[in-house]
């Protein structure tokens, strides 16, 4: 489903079975999918707020797909006729009227199949609409060619007898290549929960994650180590996006776990460097003055952590770990965008 104006693919438009509960949202691409569409003759209605809806009748034949594009325009008012959505034994009928700089319901009729089976209707009143959306997506690649030949480099520093005798000091390299990496997978998963307010605010929650198996990459660590020192074991990221007509507000914190890093053999066998763990906040707000122009400000690391890094062993008092510290500030971003 496409903008004919602007030829933008539509994300989160609606595509209903005339007469039925049958519906789906598109996806970033513009794409939808119905499932439990009976054959026979069918009407579709398409809808996005701010662009004129559309009907279109088709010809399903008896266990055939049929794929039909949408392309809407935009227009001064947008009714859409009744529809049904159905969630925990609740039946919502909507009747919705856009225009152009007013957003409200017209008419809205509640429902409720209570624990006897009698049907019970709600008079009209003003009423929220909820979407949720979840996804899981398979993704595997394969390594490049180049990486998986075999060979192995060995290359020796030109080090003083000083330098030799010190074992702080690296005493050359090998480097070699993995010839068993495998193929890697990922499966990642994308919930987020949509709340439409009466008066045509938009407040989205969303929560991925993504999980890697057989991963690869370049490492670097003593010959004689046995375990990782160049990967974050714990990372997450969440936040939340609000929107209402022409404000959008976003927060988005970061975490960053704990990293162990290189040997430091002059504080002991078992002395590794660190960098402490980390949980940043950035936020970003718009305001359109028009279609076309915007004036938006950002702010990155808002409550101005520093980024820490330790050295110790089993032998370090706690006093002397942290050894350095790196101060990123605050950064701030403010301007005016548009598109011409």
């Amino acid at each position: 489903m496409q903008n004919v104006e602007t030829g933008q693919y539509l994300n989160n438009a609606r595509v209903a079975l005339k007469g039925t509960g049958v519906l789906a949202f598109t996806d970033q691409t513009g794409t939808y999918r119905l499932v439990g569409v009976p054959k026979g003759r069918v009407v579709l209605e398409a809808f996005y707020t701010g662009l004129d809806a559309q009907q279109a009748t088709l010809e399903i034949a008896a266990g055939q797909g049929l794929e039909h594009d949408f392309r809407l325009g935009a227009g001064t008012v947008v009714t859409l006729d009744k529809f049904t959505v159905k969630a925990a034994a609740v039946q919502i009928g909507v009747k919705r009227s856009v225009q152009e700089n007013d957003k409200r319901f017209e008419t809205v009729n509640w429902t409720y199949n209570g624990p006897n089976g009698n049907a019970t209707t709600v008079p009209q009143s003003y009423a929220p609409y909820m979407n949720i959306l979840a996804n899981k997506k398979l993704e595997t690649s394969g390594p490049d060619f180049s990486r998986i030949i075999p060979n192995a480099t060995i290359s020796e520093a030109n080090l003083t007898e000083l330098q030799y005798n010190d074992p702080s000091v690296v005493r050359g390299t090998i480097n070699i290549r993995n010839t068993a990496l495998k193929p890697w997978s990922a499966v990642n998963y994308d919930l987020s929960l949509e709340y439409y307010t009466d008066q045509g605010g938009l407040v989205t929650v969303g929560v991925f994650r993504k999980e890697i198996k057989d991963f690869f990459g370049n490492v670097v660590k003593l010959a004689t180590a046995a375990d990782f020192t160049s990967f974050i074991k714990s990372s997450a990221n969440w936040g939340f996006n609000f929107t209402r007509e022409r404000f959008d507000f976003m927060a988005r914190w970061n975490y960053r776990g704990q990293q162990k890093g290189g040997a430091l053999a002059a504080l002991g066998p078992d002395a590794f460097t660190y960098t402490g763990a980390t949980t940043m906040l950035d936020l970003n707000a718009d305001y359109r003055f028009k279609k076309q122009l915007a004036f938006f400000i950002s702010a990155r690391n808002v409550f101005n952590l520093d980024r820490l890094r330790f050295g110790y062993g089993s032998l370090t008092p706690d006093y002397a770990k942290q050894n350095f510290t790196r101060e990123y500030g605050t950064q701030y971003t403010a301007g005016i965008k548009g598109t011409f």
